[in-house]
């Protein structure tokens, strides 16, 4: 059901600019409940004709909202209510997705795409520190918040030692967990890397962006006890919901 907009007005006497109004009028809709995460807005015609202001006044109040991250648009289908960012704490905290999505009240959930045994691959290889022949397992997981899409994690470990992994259910039970518990191998650092790419077709489908939206792409060596990392993770990170925190002390 579209959001009735008939009790919308815009004081043509006050000081303030009317797409600073029109701005407050949609900012108050979104935190009050009115306007829910995903629920589409009208459109510029219908803005115009019940408020009376020009395109120049409803765009320059809906940019302002898209570059707060509060609205996003996906062309040809019109602007629509962004979910609140999810503050992810990272880079100075070692948890699992699904820990960390509890922690803030979210409900995680996962999709597999592939969990299977892939021949060698040299640039991964080489960040496990392993022989150049050695077979890798290949995990790749569509991850969830409240059921919206938040990431896409390619997630690689040496076949050998851990091809038991391959029976368990990678949509329910936790790598991390996993390892600690089968293999004795607890993940106790990680070393990780954050860019801004722009997402490619195919990542932009799974995570319901248009193509080329901005992405954090993240990359995570994971380390046990030994020397050696036990992990290797590429996740793209949407960036219309996400936003990571680093504190820091002296």
């Amino acid at each position: 059901m579209s959001w009735d907009i008939s009790h919308l007005t815009v004081n043509f006497h006050s000081p303030f600019p009317l797409h600073y109004q029109l701005n407050q009028l949609l900012c108050a809709a979104i935190a009050s409940g009115e306007l829910h995460p995903g629920d589409c807005l009208p459109t510029e015609a219908e803005l115009m004709e019940q408020l009376q202001v020009s395109r120049a006044t409803v765009r320059q109040a809906i940019s302002g909202l898209v570059n707060n991250g509060l609205l996003y648009r996906r062309k040809g289908k019109g602007t629509f209510v962004a979910a609140p960012k999810i503050e992810g704490g990272f880079f100075s905290k070692l948890q699992s997705f699904q820990q960390e999505m509890i922690e803030k009240g979210l409900k995680p959930s996962t999709r597999v795409l592939m969990w299977e045994r892939v021949p060698p691959l040299q640039d991964i290889n080489s960040q496990l520190e392993l022989p150049v022949d050695q077979p890798l397992l290949k995990l790749a997981r569509l991850r969830f918040a409240n059921d919206i899409p938040v990431v896409l994690v390619e997630t690689y470990l040496a076949a050998g030692p851990y091809s038991g992994l391959l029976e368990r259910d990678m949509e329910r039970e936790s790598l991390y967990h996993l390892l600690e518990e089968l293999y004795h191998q607890p993940v106790i650092r990680a070393r990780r890397s954050i860019e801004a790419v722009m997402a490619r077709p195919e990542e932009a489908k799974l995570l319901d962006i248009n193509a080329s939206s901005a992405l954090f792409l993240v990359k995570t060596l994971a380390y046990s006890t030994g020397p050696s990392p036990v992990e290797y993770s590429i996740a793209r990170y949407r960036g219309d919901n996400n936003r990571f925190i680093i504190e820091l002390t002296r």
